[in-house]
């Protein structure tokens, strides 16, 4: 049940299966993330979810499963997030990491760049360059490489 959901974590909040996401924790809802640090309790989790939801819905995101690591004290899920924001398509690698407390999860973080916190900050990156995962070489990086929607490797640049 725990991996399902957490494979599914981000078709579930733009679903808006709260209580399916509510499942995965084995007390209070515990999250941190690189934008809103930890949010902690039932309430704030649904509103972290509803701001999620929103925000996705705005970017038309889809998420696309990159890799999962399952060991007997957490599961680790690796997306990347495919974000429209105007006229750019931007991939966004995002790791999501539940410490197990038996089948559900005691705590939850994610991590990703924080692009969108720093958007009025950070000057526009020049690298057109795709994003390749730590650890792969070019050649198995053509295997596990992730390019837009388009098809065209994006820019993994500030928004």
């Amino acid at each position: 049940m725990l991996r399902e959901t957490l494979k599914n974590f981000y078709a579930g909040i733009l679903g808006g299966e709260i209580e399916t996401l509510l499942s995965l924790f084995s007390d209070e809802p515990l999250i941190n993330t690189p934008l809103q640090g930890e949010i902690r309790g039932k309430a704030n989790f649904i509103r972290y979810l509803s701001d999620q939801r929103a925000f996705l819905q705005e970017h038309e995101a889809k998420a696309e499963l990159f890799a999962l690591t399952d060991t007997d004290q957490r599961i680790v899920v690796e997306f990347v997030l495919y974000l429209k924001h105007g006229n750019k398509n931007i991939d966004l690698p995002v790791s999501i990491v539940a410490d197990r407390s038996g089948n559900t999860a005691s705590e939850i973080r994610v991590y990703h760049r924080t692009l969108a916190a720093h958007r009025k900050t950070c000057r526009q990156a020049t690298s057109n360059e795709p994003f390749q995962a730590p650890g792969r070489t070019p050649d198995n990086q053509e295997i596990h490489g992730r390019t837009s929607q388009t098809g065209q490797s994006s820019n993994t640049g500030a928004f």
